[in-house]
């Protein structure tokens, strides 16, 4: 979803969505031939088993290649999306332009999917943190036009996010403001750790004094 919402931001049509959206929906397939063993280890990887990790973008590419169904560009998704911008990804090193631009639209929503899921060797990041890392890769890992796309779009702090403010207020995040995703609309429920008699709603984009301190599971 994150891949064609990005797409969206990029004004791709209808046919070019379905293209990424194929593409997206088995840009891992390459994985299923990969061991089990490998794949849900719950430590840190040999150099080996990282190498034959490394494979799945070829191997996914070929099985998409294979399937009449899916275009050239849908397998590319697979082939492409552990490329980096500045270099340094794999399977084949590209850089830049040179890697094609819906596997630079997968890096970046299949990395902040990465983030905020729980994996067998860590635990799932919280939704902003994950977005603060996606923005400050811009121009390194991922492509800066694709991240400034993502931060237009993506919310920081997903509605219904606990969250406590600057001056002690806690509540929740109840609406997004579309330009500014980092100060949405809170409704504060309880001061220190005393609730409120009756909620107070600020919005954060017109409350510049106030800001988000911290994210609550409350």
């Amino acid at each position: 979803v994150l891949a064609l919402i990005l797409g969206l931001g990029k004004g791709y049509s209808h046919a070019k969505l379905l293209e990424l959206g194929m593409g997206v929906i088995m840009h891992d397939v390459g994985k299923v031939s990969l061991p089990k063993e490998i794949l849900n280890k719950p430590g840190r990887l040999s150099t080996e088993e990282l190498e034959e990790v490394k494979q799945h973008p070829f191997l996914g590419y070929d099985v998409i290649r294979k399937n009449h169904d899916f275009s050239i560009n849908s397998a590319h998704v697979a082939l492409q999306h552990h490329e980096r911008w500045t270099g340094g990804g794999y399977p084949r090193g590209l850089k830049g332009k040179e890697i094609h631009e819906f596997g630079r639209i997968t890096a970046v929503a299949d990395v902040y999917d990465a983030l905020i899921s729980k994996r067998p060797y860590r635990q799932a990041q919280e939704p902003y943190q994950a977005y603060e890392y996606i923005y400050s890769q811009a121009g390194h890992h991922f492509d800066p036009d694709v991240v400034r796309i993502f931060t237009k779009r993506i919310a920081v702090y997903p509605t219904g996010t606990g969250v406590r403010l600057s001056n002690g207020l806690g509540g929740n995040v109840i609406r997004q403001n579309k330009n500014m995703p980092d100060r949405p609309v809170i409704r504060a429920i309880y001061y220190g750790e005393e609730p409120l008699e009756d909620p107070i709603d600020i919005d954060l984009a017109r409350t510049l004094n106030l800001m988000i301190e911290k994210v609550e599971n409350k």
